[in-house]
């Protein structure tokens, strides 16, 4: 089993069960593993919660460290990056209490937050409410929406994402 295997079955189980409710073997007994081989990835539920949410901290992070970022560009590659890992984003939307108090992942969400408000010009009390605003859209959208199609979100969704932050209504 690898790790992308265990990583896709736990989003899955802690999206249908949710992360208190979930365990160890429901894990594994949707990864089609056992409990042992789940253990070898993540040693429990806490490490395997980093597993599964930590590589889009990193892949946000990557993100905010270009050399090249403009607010425009963030948002589309941060549409980007949320559509190709929705469950992830839509584990942290439903469950968002799990990241924030998990050890590793908690210490991360303050400082994630405040470097993606900056990348999107956020200066003063009105820019930072329409930089929310711009995440919100695109987070909300992409975790409550599962029936729309990826392909078929993206457009929309930064057009939505733009009008907030340039405070269109």
């Amino acid at each position: 089993m690898s790790i992308d295997g265990v990583r896709e079955a736990a989003l899955d189980v802690f999206l249908d069960k949710g992360y208190r409710q979930a365990s160890m073997a429901d894990v594994a007994d949707r990864a089609g593993v056992s409990e042992a081989e789940v253990r070898q990835v993540a040693a429990d539920k806490e490490d395997l919660l980093e597993v599964v949410l930590g590589p889009a901290y990193d892949d946000i992070e990557a993100l905010l460290d270009s050399d090249d970022l403009t607010p425009e560009i963030f948002l589309e590659r941060y549409v980007d990056l949320s559509l190709a890992d929705r469950k992830s984003l839509t584990l942290t939307m439903v469950d968002s209490g799990i990241t924030t108090a998990h050890p590793n992942l908690g210490p991360r969400v303050r400082p994630l937050a405040s470097r993606m408000l900056a990348a999107l010009g956020a200066s003063d009390e009105a820019s930072r409410v329409h930089a929310w605003g711009a995440l919100a859209v695109i987070e909300s959208t992409i975790a409550f929406q599962p029936e729309i199609e990826t392909a078929l979100m993206r457009s929309p969704l930064l057009s939505a994402a733009r009008g907030a932050l340039r405070g269109l209504a």
